[in-house]
């Protein structure tokens, strides 16, 4: 039984070694309802990404989730939401759009870009270990919205 609490207390004193702090930082703020009531919050996700807690790592990193937080708000999402169902886009389908602030962008159309066959079928271990492979190097990098806009939110 000994040896079994010793080696509990050695794997976690090695745990405990191995530790290396990292800094994180975290958003967080008080809101105001437009009825006046007041509500805090803090931020855990940015554009349907949940945040790891140690994603914020640097004042940096901080500063530009805070501007994003600033200039890129729901009610100018809203506005194009709102021109998108109006009498006047009829003519406007099948069109993928993007806020960013007070930016408005047309995205490029889904198209294929690869396609691959398997005359037996494909079952997810094949799909993951071939299909997914071959595909990499064409699919669309989901980095941080840097690598697509090389500039603030306006």
């Amino acid at each position: 039984m000994q040896s079994v609490a010793l080696r509990l207390l050695c794997d976690r004193e090695l745990e405990i070694e191995a530790f290396r702090a990292q800094e994180y930082w975290t958003i967080d703020g008080t809101f105001t309802t437009p009825q006046g009531a007041e509500f805090a919050a803090g931020l855990n996700a940015i554009s349907g990404h949940k945040l790891a807690k140690l994603e914020i790592k640097d004042e940096a990193s901080a500063k530009r989730v805070e501007r994003m937080r600033n200039h890129m708000r729901a009610d100018q999402v809203a506005q194009l939401a709102i021109a998108l169902i109006a009498p006047q886009s009829k003519d406007v389908t099948g069109q993928v759009f993007v806020a960013r602030g007070n930016e408005i962008f047309l995205m490029s159309q889904s198209r294929p870009l690869r396609g691959m066959t398997r005359m037996e079928g494909w079952t997810p271990e094949s799909i993951c270990n071939h299909a997914f492979p071959a595909m990499k190097p064409m699919m669309y990098d989901t980095g941080a919205t840097t690598s697509v806009f090389g500039w603030d939110p306006v």
